[in-house]
């Protein structure tokens, strides 16, 4: 995974996991776009799956920079903003606030960003565990067969 939006001090991709590898697959087939996914297909994702843990304040993604990871939120919540400019000032917007159960890079019929480019901000408003997806890893899962 590349960590482009992150500052490498904040992040901490686990091997000690929060959610056992069951759990991970209940919370993954919970999402809308992975709801009709098979058991099997769901357990490919999880297993492509990393748990990412960051602090308060932490840059989960930063606008203009390559899409190179998609989150699930397992804990916490984040804060997205877009950056909106006139011609004499530049004015920080927010967007929404996301929690348990809501995606970063996705919504629920594919990808945010189609051009690959991110299009808003994620900052964690409080410590945030995530389960993140390498866009690389997860586009080859999107084109298996049956998916």
């Amino acid at each position: 995974m590349n960590t482009q939006g992150m500052d490498n001090q904040q992040l901490e991709v686990t091997s000690k996991q929060t959610l056992s590898f069951t759990d991970r697959e209940i919370f993954i087939s919970k999402y809308p776009l992975f709801g009709l996914l098979s058991r099997r297909d769901v357990r490919e994702l999880a297993l492509i799956a990393q748990e990412v843990r960051l602090p308060e304040g932490a840059i989960i993604t930063k606008e203009g920079d390559i899409v190179d990871s998609v989150y699930l939120i397992v804990s916490g919540s984040a804060k997205v903003s877009r950056e909106v400019s006139s011609p004499t000032k530049t004015e920080t917007m927010e967007l929404a606030t996301l929690k348990k159960g809501d995606a970063i890079g996705l919504s629920g019929t594919g990808f945010f960003a189609r051009r690959g480019i991110r299009t808003a901000t994620g900052i964690a408003a409080q410590p945030i565990v995530l389960l993140a997806f390498d866009v690389i890893d997860f586009q080859r899962f999107l084109q298996r067969p049956g998916i």
